[in-house]
């Protein structure tokens, strides 16, 4: 397995796979009323039987932000105008070809996601992209949960669709 380290404090390093372990994974049945249940997703990575000193989980909003150095996205804001695209941190379009995103390793080994800038990409069932740790239910609007996408994207799609999980560990230094 090839990790990322994409943080790194006095005495952990954060690390992120750099593909899915699940490429057709639902969130939840749709509901307009009630937000997604994380625990089905955390179900899932609690089932991999890694050690769990690990803390395994999926990552945060936050930590997206961080690396692509998009400062606070309103979370709670219509989705269709919240997006954004990592390499410009706007919704217009700056990378495709093969390795031309400086954020490829974030959406690698997605579908078809070379045209927009990845380095190896899959072709599987619900290998469009993974689920983040975070829900919004925007004013009159259905629930979403947010996902990296094979566009090297970070947007809002419905509950009820199917993506991908991608396993983010944290690992105590003093193991090295």
């Amino acid at each position: 397995m090839k990790w990322y380290i994409f943080k790194e404090t006095s005495d952990k390093y954060y690390m992120i796979l750099d593909h899915n372990t699940a490429n057709h994974y639902q969130w939840l049945s749709y509901s307009n009323s009630v937000p997604y249940d994380q625990s089905f997703v955390y179900n899932y990575i609690n089932s991999l039987n890694w050690d769990s000193s690990l803390n395994r989980r999926i990552i945060k909003i936050s930590e997206v932000q961080a690396i692509t150095n998009k400062p606070n996205i309103d979370l709670m804001a219509d989705p269709l105008q919240s997006w954004y695209y990592f390499d410009s941190n706007n919704q217009t379009k700056t990378t495709s070809g093969k390795g031309t995103s400086k954020y490829a390793w974030l959406f690698d080994y997605t579908n078809l996601c070379v045209q927009n800038g990845c380095n190896n990409e899959i072709n599987v069932s619900g290998g469009d992209g993974y689920w983040t740790d975070h829900e919004s239910k925007p004013t009159n609007r259905n629930w979403c949960a947010w996902i990296v996408n094979k566009e090297g994207q970070y947007k809002c799609y419905g509950t009820e669709n199917w993506y991908g999980i991608r396993p983010v560990i944290e690992v105590f230094k003093n193991l090295f």
